[in-house]
């Protein structure tokens, strides 16, 4: 009896945005809560990338009105990993937000120690965001489409973490990034009191760009 695996990421991959061919691996989501304009949403579902850009558009003052990520519900995790076993998964390997960035990372492995007698479960920390955690997810999917065993696939992604920076390999290419430690970067800090240009991107687009 073959073993069914699934693999999953934070939406704060942007795999939702990625070009069309990286779709046809039905990566699942664990989706991120978004609190912006004294309202949360859920990443994804609720509040999707155009509505963020429209919003922006019109956003007074947005040095101090920009958007902030918050953990997903215990309740939704334990939705998440029920909703694997009735799909009749046997195994799922999760790529998370850098644990630097915030517990979302811990409250999956917290939660998951609930159905381990139930479902073979891998929680990997990133220890990186964006489309660096989407293409770790990427290529662990495009790893069990081969048949690769899940000991193998989880060397393949493996993070080599130094003192400052972290580096892991993809396809035959080398990316390297900082190292997230410690608390997030105060950012409002760094951002100018008065804003003379805005510049509103489509994030699909720009991935579409980018990979041409």
């Amino acid at each position: 009896m073959s073993n069914k695996r699934l693999v999953a990421c934070t939406s704060t991959g942007c795999i939702e945005y990625a070009p069309e061919r990286y779709r046809k691996y039905d990566i699942d989501f664990i989706r991120v809560h978004i609190l912006f304009e004294g309202k949360e949403y859920i990443e994804g579902l609720d509040f999707d990338a155009e509505g963020f850009y429209k919003k922006l558009e019109t956003l007074e003052d947005p040095k101090n009105n920009l958007p902030r990520t918050a953990m997903p519900t215990i309740e939704e995790l334990h939705a998440f990993f029920k909703s694997v076993i009735d799909r009749g998964y046997d195994e799922v390997l999760i790529i998370a937000i850098s644990s630097a960035l915030g517990g979302t990372y811990n409250l999956i492995r917290l939660v998951s120690k609930e159905y381990e007698d139930k479902l073979k479960i891998n929680v990997i920390d990133s220890k990186i965001t964006c489309f660096g955690e989407g293409l770790l997810a990427i290529k662990a999917a495009e790893l069990f489409e081969k048949g690769v065993p899940t000991e193998t696939v989880l060397k393949e992604i493996e993070i080599n973490v130094g003192n400052r920076l972290i580096g892991f390999n993809i396809n035959g290419y080398t990316f390297i990034s900082r190292l997230l430690e410690g608390d997030f970067v105060n950012y409002q800090k760094t951002l100018p009191a008065d804003f003379k240009q805005r510049v509103v991107v489509n994030t699909r687009d720009l991935i579409n760009t980018i990979e041409r």
